[in-house]
């Protein structure tokens, strides 16, 4: 069944031959049949997604409950997800945690982080901002960069746990480099504005860019703002334009920064509203 489910997993991808999803599928069914834990949640995975065969959500939530029955951490973490989401089967968010929980204890790093969400949002448990900081400090060592992106705004604020913002700014870094869009905008933000970090606009820069071109939005407005006053670039007023507009299609906030740019008024000191792109819903992954 492992050499089955291997070839299978090369099939799938197109290592070493053609690829080929239905000829992946075939080989997953014949090692999910055996009992192969990895085989079974792996064809939940192309049920869910409609990969090989035609999508049928409610297959996808069977193959993965006997996975995690049998204590495959990945099966029992997208079964909580399933349950979390209502996908193939009724919300049930209780059912989530129960799950999360299970593969958590295996240091399942999606699962960590899950789990620290529904402590955070009391999401089928109690808040518990002990047990959040907990779970997403174990999945940011484990190096899932949402995690430490969201661990890094609970030390910028100081939301339990002491406030640090150097330690802040390394947790934001960490996912910043691993493609962490709102990671990066966040360093970005703190090197613009020298928090927890000396001052460094052309470095800040070079993140938003890469933040906006994984289409965040509070990066476009930022990049916007760095070409309006010449912060990190040469100013542009026709660039700063540009980025405020992308921003305000991705449904960001950004029309009185344009409106000022257009009426060329000298911008006003405005201090940010942390949580407004910092924490709450920018902060979610």
């Amino acid at each position: 069944a492992p050499a089955q489910t291997n070839l299978a997993f090369c099939c799938e991808r197109g290592i070493g031959v053609a690829q080929d999803l239905e000829q992946a599928v075939a080989w997953y069914q014949r090692a999910a049949q055996q009992g192969y834990p990895r085989a079974i949640y792996n064809l939940g995975v192309c049920y869910e997604h409609g990969e090989g065969v035609p999508k049928d959500e409610a297959k996808a939530v069977e193959f993965y409950r006997q996975a995690a029955q049998q204590g495959y951490a990945s099966a029992q973490c997208n079964l909580g997800y399933c349950y979390a989401h209502g996908v193939g089967v009724e919300e049930n968010h209780e059912m989530a945690v129960t799950w999360y929980e299970q593969a958590a204890q295996q240091d399942y790093p999606r699962a960590l982080y899950n789990l620290a969400l529904c402590y955070e949002d009391s999401q089928g448990v109690e808040q518990d901002i002990d047990k959040t900081i907990a779970c997403y400090q174990r999945a940011a060592q484990l190096g899932h960069p949402a995690a430490q992106c969201n661990l890094g705004v609970h030390y910028e604020q100081g939301d339990g746990v002491p406030k640090d913002e150097a330690k802040a700014v390394a947790l934001y870094r960490q996912a910043a480099q691993q493609g962490n869009v709102i990671g990066q905008c966040n360093l970005a933000y703190a090197l613009l504005k020298g928090i927890g970090v000396p001052e460094d606009p052309a470095c800040a820069v070079e993140w938003l860019r890469k933040a906006a071109q994984g289409g965040n939005g509070r990066a476009m407005c930022l990049l916007g703002d760095c070409y309006r006053h010449g912060q990190g670039v040469e100013a542009d007023v026709e660039q700063a334009r540009q980025y405020y507009r992308k921003a305000m299609e991705l449904g960001f906030d950004a029309e009185e920064s344009l409106q000022e740019l257009e009426q060329h008024a000298p911008a006003k000191a405005k201090k940010p509203k942390e949580t407004s792109f910092l924490g709450g819903l920018f902060r979610k992954q």
